[in-house]
């Protein structure tokens, strides 16, 4: 089963509700499940979207009276609610993918994830694609003008360029130095290259082959498809 976590940050949510339901119906032809999770303000826009989470989980403590009735409304149909203390060391979205990875086996993606005011919320989301990994799942985070994911060492990620997200290519060390890093079928090639993360080097770089091969050998290498 995989899963879907829609975020608080800003959303395109006429486009993430047509990939939600596009998710939806690819996972039904092949006769798996899709857990959609509600992470706090999450919850506005999928009411907005129309689509209804099979978990709602958050402090909502600046969530709006009509949010903390939908809560009720949600919880006496069945769906699962988790409250959590406002006080507390996790953020909203932490708390779910938590939550997401002990109720789901597959990939994950987060919506809602890059967009807002608060860059430290963007960060720290940033910084979940690595918890992910170290709890052995893949995670994306996704928005109208970015696809971001996580390669660890010994690891390589094709993306062809008919399906590529965006005109941009970007790549950068998360904790600390990768090494290794070699990508190849673009306008501005790497090979066996350490990334210390303190240059703007591999930052908007082209595909201008069939495909891109990313690779690293260690460490944590963030790969960002963006466009403007």
């Amino acid at each position: 089963m995989s899963a879907i976590i829609v975020s608080g940050g800003d959303l395109a949510e006429e486009e993430a509700a047509s990939f939600i339901r596009k998710e939806k119906e690819r996972h039904q032809r092949v006769g798996d499940d899709l857990l959609l999770v509600a992470a706090d303000r999450g919850l506005d826009h999928m009411m907005k979207m129309d689509i209804t989470p099979d978990l709602i989980i958050g402090d909502f403590d600046s969530a709006s009276e009509q949010t903390k009735g939908a809560c009720v409304t949600y919880e006496k149909a069945g769906v699962t609610v988790i409250r959590l203390n406002p006080v507390k060391d996790d953020t909203d979205t932490e708390a779910a993918l938590k939550e997401t990875i002990r109720r789901s086996t597959g990939e994950i993606t987060l919506l809602g994830g890059t967009g807002g005011h608060r860059i430290d919320h963007l960060w720290a989301n940033l910084r979940l694609l690595g918890y992910a990994r170290q709890q052995g799942r893949k995670m994306t985070m996704l928005d109208s003008y970015n696809r971001i994911r996580l390669l660890e060492g010994q690891e390589e990620l094709v993306i062809l360029k008919d399906e590529q997200y965006g005109n941009y290519l970007s790549v950068f060390p998360l904790d600390g130095v990768a090494r290794g890093v070699s990508v190849s079928g673009v306008f501005y090639p790497l090979e066996d290259a350490t990334l210390d993360g303190y240059a703007s080097l591999t930052v908007s770089n082209e595909i201008t082959e069939q495909q891109a091969v990313i690779g690293v050998t260690e460490g944590k290498l963030l790969v960002m498809e963006t466009r403007d």
